[in-house]
């Protein structure tokens, strides 16, 4: 088989050029590690009042977290500004 025999046009040219490119953006992307975070979800403690059955405040550990012996809690809210 020789190179005069293939019939190449530049419509197949274009349109691999574009099926390369698309293949090495979709590479790229997949490697590229992106974090959704929004700014609530990072104040939501400090919006919280978060007390036991007695009414005692509750100690906050981080990672979302609360200290307690007990399963039954109450959960208000303190500020409402800070949810939104």
């Amino acid at each position: 088989m020789k190179l005069d025999e293939l019939n190449i046009t530049k419509k197949q040219i274009i349109i691999a050029l574009l099926l390369l490119i698309g293949l090495l953006a979709g590479v790229y992307l997949v490697q590229v590690q992106q974090v959704f975070k929004s700014r609530a979800a990072s104040e939501i403690n400090t919006a919280l009042n978060v007390t036991d059955e007695q009414g005692n405040q509750l100690e906050y550990q981080g990672n979302n977290t609360y200290k307690t012996n007990s399963l039954n809690i109450r959960i208000g809210i303190k500020d409402l500004e800070q949810l939104k």
